[in-house]
């Protein structure tokens, strides 16, 4: 692709349009005066013919008497009458009658005057051709040129409006970019995008802390203090990025190529954030080495952000990865070390088999109930069939000069120790794409993997960004006026205590950030001072800390990262809760985790290990929510089974299941995870 900078993509693309606009309209006028023309004759013609049907008696007597002269007054009449230019009477009668039903391409007619069978006339019409033609042309004109006009100045002001909001705005922050080698570290915004703005404070808090943090290490030799602001500088980066992110996602105004710019600095964006992130991890050794539940996109995330750092020397290179609402939450039983190693190694391979316009894309999906597939395609030079079959049972290395073959065979060792599946298909000159299976596990049960509302639910947003509360409004805009939500926004949990009596807590859902700028209390300590945890969601980029999951898990807390904020679903009911649950889950310890909870909440509780179980059991509340697991050992899948259930009155019903990718049928109102619901 070649490369351009924004401002010539978009004046090249205001030329184009105004071009187009003019082709069309210059085809579009041909075209209506030339149907309009046709029609308007059409219509011509049968005026003429049924004049001349009219007035056929008057004319045959005149040409029977031979009388010139009043021959010629009635002509003279009926041409002022018809607005023709002229009509004359033909010597012979070889002429045929012109048919007006059929298309005229001539400016004439001409039709007889006949005495009983026998035409004893023939006259020609001719039109105004002209004229009409002059007056179809200025009926066109005049609507088309203002259109044009419209138009060009919409176009001019819409570039212009372009120009000052976004592309004037970047360049300034490019220019003063280089004045920051010279000292001058102030990031300066003028103009009206939130975002921008945001991120013009969030750069200059950057360098202002960046300058604090200089200096404390050159007075006091404090390298602690560099990776303590990587991770605030990161976690104030990711919220403006996050708006950013969103907004992308929802412009469709704007070329494709333009489109694509953009993702790619949003993309350059996060991965300065992550690698500060990520290196503030590495100083802390916070990563685990052991077996366990992890969150597969975040692992992955972490190594393609260390890739494209590491080979942003290669301005024709693209590695493309994004973490989607189907695939953000995809979890495996995994050593994140080891992973981490066989994707860098596997990628490192691709990397190096592309040549120019390399393109390396890396898709994360849910292709069954029971796997998570990692998908890495490169458009290299590809893997010969002799090479292929000898992967994983040798240590092989292909088009590298010094590799040992030790990173596809670890990978193969390493995926199949953890009883998952590592295929490679290639084509010689076209590229080679690795599949990665992994088992699919319940993802680690801090992960708040769906957001639940009902109707009149009050939702209280406490961070003190200002992009996350705008984050939330859009989110939740579509659903508040039908659900009938409430929406209280928060920038420190002082202002919160002092309000806190005014919100039925019951009926209440709390959206709190960890930490707030200038105050000693986090939002968790908040939640656990008020007893809000059963009404509350931590919101943090510092969900891998061990000290605050630990906490999350001893107040029954879930967290969302903040940069998942933008992909969690929102599943919703139009109804309070009925006071009844029943759970259908074959697992007796999910029977008795949500017994607990419904107890804790002030609901009736009941459990069955399957429907045949319910069935038996007589039950008259009808207005119970019934959660009908999917996957019910030898039973049917539960979607299926419930039928049964639904033509005996019950109208509730939820599947509660682990699975992604469900068809609901239409008597299932909706889909729960395995989490309690309220």
């Amino acid at each position: 692709m070649k490369e351009t900078n924004l401002k010539s993509l978009i004046s090249n693309y205001h030329i184009s349009f105004l071009k187009s606009i003019l082709c069309v309209f210059f085809i579009s006028l041909f075209l209506s005066i030339f149907v309009l023309s046709r029609i308007e004759m059409t219509k011509q013609c049968h005026r003429v013919k049924d004049r001349f049907n009219d007035l056929n008696d008057t004319l045959a007597r005149e040409l029977i008497l031979n009388s010139p002269e009043t021959l010629g007054f009635e002509l003279d009449k009926m041409t002022k009458e018809l607005d023709v230019k002229k009509i004359t009477q033909l010597p012979k009668l070889e002429t045929q009658t012109t048919n007006c039903s059929v298309i005229n391409y001539s400016n004439k007619f001409y039709f007889n005057v006949s005495l009983g069978n026998n035409i004893i006339g023939m006259f020609e019409i001719t039109n105004k051709s002209s004229e009409l033609f002059g007056k179809q042309i200025f009926i066109l004109l005049t609507p088309i040129i203002l259109l044009i006009v419209t138009t060009f100045i919409y176009g001019s002001s819409l570039k212009k409006k372009i120009h000052e909001t976004i592309i004037n705005p970047i360049s300034n922050v490019l220019e003063q970019s280089q004045e920051i080698k010279n000292n001058h570290m102030e990031f300066r915004f003028s103009g009206e995008i939130t975002e921008f703005k945001e991120l013009t404070k969030k750069l200059n808090s950057m360098l202002s802390r960046i300058n604090e943090t200089n200096l404390k290490n050159i007075e006091l030799g404090q390298a602690a203090s560099i990776g303590e602001l990587a991770k605030q500088v990161a976690h104030d980066i990711r919220s403006p990025l996050a708006s950013l992110s969103m907004l992308s996602q929802n412009i469709n105004n704007i070329p494709e190529e333009t489109r694509i710019q953009l993702r790619s600095s949003i993309n350059r964006i996060r991965d300065i954030a992550n690698t500060l992130l990520y290196k503030h991890r590495e100083s802390e050794n916070i990563s685990s080495n052991e077996l366990g539940i992890h969150i597969i996109p975040l692992i992955i995330d972490e190594i393609v952000t260390e890739k494209r750092t590491l080979h942003r020397s290669k301005l024709d290179l693209e590695i493309d990865f994004e973490i989607s609402k189907q695939n953000f939450s995809l979890s495996s039983q995994i050593n994140p070390l080891e992973f981490k190693r066989v994707i860098s190694n596997l990628l490192e391979n691709s990397i190096e088999s592309v040549q120019k316009n390399g393109l390396i894309k890396i898709k994360i999906e849910n292709t069954d109930n029971d796997f998570v597939s990692i998908i890495i395609e490169d458009n290299g030079y590809g893997i010969s069939k002799d090479q292929l079959r000898k992967l994983g049972k040798e240590k092989i290395s292909f088009n590298k000069e010094n590799g040992n073959g030790l990173g596809v065979f670890h990978a193969f060792q390493k995926i199949k120790e953890w009883d998952g599946k590592l295929d490679f298909s290639s084509i010689i000159n076209q590229g080679t794409t690795v599949t990665i299976k992994l088992k699919k596990f319940s993802p680690p049960n801090w992960l708040k993997t769906e957001i639940n509302l009902r109707k009149n639910l009050e939702i209280i947003v406490v961070d003190d960004d200002l992009t996350i509360h705008q984050i939330w409004d859009s989110k939740l805009s579509r659903i508040t006026e039908e659900l009938q939500l409430k929406i209280h926004h928060y920038a420190s949990t002082e202002i919160l205590k002092s309000d806190l009596k005014k919100f039925n807590i019951e009926n209440s859902l709390f959206l709190f950030d960890f930490e707030f700028l200038n105050s000693k209390i986090s939002g968790l300590d908040f939640i656990e001072s008020e007893k809000l945890q059963n009404q509350s969601v931590l919101v943090t980029s510092r969900f891998d800390q061990s000290e605050i999951i630990n906490k999350v898990k001893d107040l029954g807390l879930k967290i969302i990262p903040k940069n998942f904020t933008e992909l969690i679903p929102i599943i919703y009911t139009d109804n309070q809760p009925s006071k009844e649950i029943i759970l259908i889950d074959d697992d007796k310890f999910i029977r008795i985790a949500w017994k607990h909870e419904s107890i804790k909440k002030g609901f009736r509780f009941k459990g069955y290990s399957s429907v045949k179980e319910f069935m038996e059991d007589p039950i008259t509340n009808k207005d119970a929510l019934i959660f009908i697991d999917s996957n019910l050992g030898e039973e049917s899948k539960g979607e299926i089974s419930s039928k049964s259930i639904f033509e005996l009155g019950f109208k509730n019903l939820f599947i509660a299941t682990g699975y992604d990718e469900i068809e609901l049928p239409s008597y299932i109102k909706s889909k729960y995870s395995k989490e309690f619901p309220f």
